[in-house]
């Protein structure tokens, strides 16, 4: 009797489909979506931030494109723009080392990368301009000890005048 009900046959129908495994997509319909298709987005993203001068978010854009790309493309240019990042004077987190670090691996693993010869530049760049800010520094510093010559030099002739003036007395 209660197994003509319809009620019934929906209620064993619905324990069926929760029994049943769920079936499979259809690959053949679907786009599998790679790493690198997830990196290019990010890309964009980080090139914009960048530009915004949102430096920590574009930073973390690109070094998640160097995690998702596993060292192809956009790796190499994700791994310039941090190094851009790094090298950048407006930057309060700035850092040359890293900068050079960065443009460096640019170097090392992307040798016939049209951002090699550019990141070559940038390194040149970044050590002639730390040189030259050391040199500054020592110029500071040796412009300061010249001075403090300088001041006991006059105290010196100062006290030669006095003892002149009090012989001629």
């Amino acid at each position: 009797m209660i197994a003509n009900c319809a009620l019934v046959d929906r209620v064993q129908e619905m324990r069926a489909d929760r029994l049943r495994p769920p079936e499979k997509p259809r690959a053949s319909s679907e786009k599998i979506i790679t790493p690198q298709d997830e990196a290019r987005p990010r890309l964009v993203r980080g090139r914009r931030l960048f530009a915004q001068g949102d430096y920590d978010g574009s930073l973390y854009e690109m070094q998640k494109i160097l995690f998702l790309s596993n060292g192809k493309s956009p790796a190499d240019e994700a791994l310039f723009t941090i190094g851009l990042i790094y090298a950048h004077p407006d930057n309060p987190k700035r850092d040359p080392g890293k900068a050079i670090a960065s443009f460096k691996r640019v170097i090392k693993e992307y040798p016939q990368n049209s951002f090699t010869s550019q990141a070559r530049m940038w390194v040149d760049v970044i050590q002639e301009n730390e040189k030259a800010k050391r040199a500054c520094v020592e110029a500071v510093q040796e412009n300061g000890r010249l001075k403090q010559m300088i001041e006991q030099s006059k105290k010196v002739d100062i006290e030669i005048e006095e003892k002149k003036r009090e012989k001629a007395r």
